[in-house]
């Protein structure tokens, strides 16, 4: 990297934009020598074409790198050697270096650098090619200007600050496939191929082996999960019968040890060491208690997350922390004032559903007990959709956090967002939320999970059971019919400045706070005992269309208890209907002439404007759910059922314009 000398340099140069090709992204990083970044990639190819680009020297640290291990494996097992060796040759000539990490890491980071600058290129996108919607900022230094031209904010960052953030992903890097390019690099090209085959059988074979066993291991989990949760059990025999049928390999990884005539013993501290995507939370049967598996010095032990609300001064602060992270999308910018309050309303909302999440499974236990003869679909999904920027991960992460504390990292990506890896981690028998961002608005669709997600609840689900609930943030919005029921849409419109140092302190603040805070605790206790009330009701409340019906009574009790006044935009019912934020959202558009339409009797035809993009006028056209309409076509919406459409955006039904005899002819209308 540049000298220490020009730590202190400010940026000459300031840009930012949206962008759904990756393309766009490279075009940014072109005419420069040499790259230094971290981000996802899964196609080794990706990284050759760096080079293409005119790159001399690269340094990449792979995030989740175990895809590119895989798809390297997979190709080299089928004879296509090319991409693998072209990177062996790059990292014989010193040309390319390759480390690996595991962590989830939301930002992309590229430092691009020449004899005269340094671009910095933060971003939401990866290299590799997807067609989801995300944002990068830039930043550009100049080599000897010790002073910017035309920007002397002190609040932008100084070169010297990208190499300390970029030293903190070094921290946890470790070399990509070192022995496999020690063993083969002095071996003569006949004979190196052939040793790469070799490596990418074992390696292939390891997966096929590990998925093989999948079932049986699932099966043991959920017997753990039950015996070390509701019993209170440190360690569980398994009988020679039952040991016979797990694999080496998966004695091995879970850590089963030999006792007694063919017997193993598993214990919690090995169950607490099972990879899995959320930590592990359980309801206790008796509704007295919620205890989340927390590593200690001796390995591992659950760890109460319900504690009596008895001290008014604290939980006030712990309220006082949410209204004032809430209170950030004064900082933003929306379209006008009334939607930031709407705003507000929408945050909180999806707070109090992260919040909630743990005790779904209770939700349908008390359901199906009540109401046996009815079809129980079981709690929709929540789905954030918004812009770039719009602070949806990081108020998922501000939620994650008063649950898990220090346990969790952020939500999780569209990579893990697959049937395996849910059910996986569903046979754990966790109760804590499962949380996706950067999901695209088609990820629902697979023909694998599609079905599975439709069954989640209302077939696989059985009394006694918990299940990690699913939320999703997204730049997109849904685009399956059938998801129309089975997600809880809250859109998020407000714009945060990108690299504002303040904003980014302010959050850092208050997420710390968050994983310091009791909150969930004090929640936890009311909510358990509102359970034992729904309990013992023969209809009970959770039978209607509120998910969130006894969260809304559990914090209305906390500022109550706190002697503190709620904040005026938290809805008593559920906010899509309460807030009527979609309403407010084509009404603003309408008035800042984004949207106009035009009523033709039995049709209005809506036109939606060029500074809307379509990611935008497709949420607008879901604010539109229940109102018959025909399928977006470019800035066109045709609207089937007029006075539904005027009733929801709050005007009379205009009089039909009178069109001209020559139109009317040629479009039959």
């Amino acid at each position: 990297m540049w000298d220490q000398t020009d730590d202190e340099l400010g940026p000459m140069r300031v840009g930012h934009a949206d962008y759904d090709n990756p393309r766009t992204l490279a075009a940014k990083l072109k005419e420069f020598d040499s790259l230094w970044c971290v981000t996802y990639v899964s196609d080794p190819k990706t990284i050759l074409r760096l080079f293409q680009m005119g790159f001399k020297r690269v340094q990449i640290i792979v995030q989740q790198v175990e895809d590119l291990r895989g798809r390297i494996a997979r190709s080299a097992k089928k004879g296509d050697l090319e991409a693998f060796e072209g990177l062996l040759s790059l990292t014989n000539d010193a040309a390319l270096t390759v480390y690996g990490t595991t962590e989830r890491i939301h930002a992309k980071l590229f430092i691009a650098e020449d004899a005269r600058s340094v671009r910095v290129v933060v971003s939401t996108g990866n290299l590799d090619e997807s067609g989801s919607h995300n944002h990068m900022v830039w930043f550009d230094y100049e080599r000897g200007r010790r002073f910017p031209l035309a920007l002397g904010s002190p609040e932008l960052p100084v070169l010297g600050s990208w190499r300390k953030m970029a030293a903190s992903y070094e921290r946890n890097r470790s070399p990509f496939l070192t022995e496999l390019i020690q063993k083969v690099r002095d071996i003569e090209p006949v004979k190196r191929k052939e040793a790469i085959r070799d490596w990418a059988v074992v390696a292939v074979g390891e997966q096929e082996e590990a998925d093989k066993s999948g079932a049986t291991l699932r099966t043991l989990l959920q017997g753990a999960a039950e015996a070390f949760v509701d019993r209170r059990e440190v360690e569980i025999e398994l009988e020679a019968s039952v040991a016979k049928v797990i694999p080496v390999k998966a004695r091995r990884d879970l850590g089963l040890r030999p006792s007694g005539a063919g017997s193993l013993v598993f214990t919690i501290d090995e169950y607490a060491r099972q990879r899995t995507l959320v930590p592990k939370m359980q309801v206790l049967s008796d509704w007295s208690a919620v205890r989340i598996l927390t590593p200690t010095e001796d390995g591992a032990e659950f760890v109460n997350k319900t504690s009596p609300p008895t001290n008014a001064q604290e939980i006030a602060a712990e309220l006082t922390t949410v209204e004032e992270y809430l209170s950030g999308v004064d900082l933003g910018r929306t379209r006008n004032a009334a939607l930031r309050e709407m705003n507000k309303a929408a945050m909180f909302e999806a707070f109090l559903f992260v919040l909630s999440a743990p005790f779904f499974s209770e939700h349908e236990a008390i359901l199906r007990k009540s109401l046996p003869d009815a079809k129980h679909k079981g709690p929709r999904f929540l789905y954030v959709a918004g812009r770039p920027d719009c602070g949806k991960s990081s108020l998922l992460e501000f939620a994650l956090s008063h649950i898990g504390g220090d346990l969790v990292h952020g939500p999780l990506k569209e990579k893990d967002f697959n049937v395996d890896l849910i059910e996986g981690t569903r046979a754990l028998r966790t109760c804590f939320p499962l949380i996706f961002d950067d999901v695209t608005g088609t990820a629902f669709a697979h023909s694998k999970k599609q079905p599975y997600l439709k069954d989640y609840w209302e077939k696989d689900y059985r009394s006694g059971m918990q299940f990690p609930h699913i939320i999703v943030a997204s730049n997109d919005h849904p685009r399956k019919e059938w998801m129309t029921a089975r997600v809880k849409v809250l859109g998020i419109d407000v714009q945060f400045p990108k690299g504002d140092l303040r904003l980014i302190q302010r959050q850092n603040e208050l997420h710390g706070k968050a994983k310091r805070s009791k909150l969930f605790e004090h929640f936890s206790q009311i909510y358990l005992k509102a359970l034992k009330d729904e309990g013992s009701k023969e209809v009970p409340d959770l039978a209607g269309e509120d998910e969130l019906v006894l969260a809304r009574r559990v914090m209305s009790r906390l500022y109550e208890i706190a002697g503190k006044t709620a904040p005026a935009y938290i809805p008593k019912g559920p906010v899509e209907k309460e807030a009527k934020t979609g309403q407010g959202r084509w009404m603003s558009a309408i008035d800042l002439k984004l949207i106009r339409h035009e009523n033709r009797g039995d049709t209005v035809v809506v036109h939606f404007s060029e500074e809307l993009s379509r990611p935008e006028r497709e949420e607008y056209v879901m604010f539109l759910a229940g109102i018959k309409h025909e399928p977006l076509r470019g800035d066109k919406l045709v609207v089937e059922d007029p006075e539904a459409f005027y009733a929801f955006v709050g005007e009379g039904v205009p009089r039909q314009k009178r069109r001209g005899l020559l139109r009317r002819v040629f479009t039959g209308q």
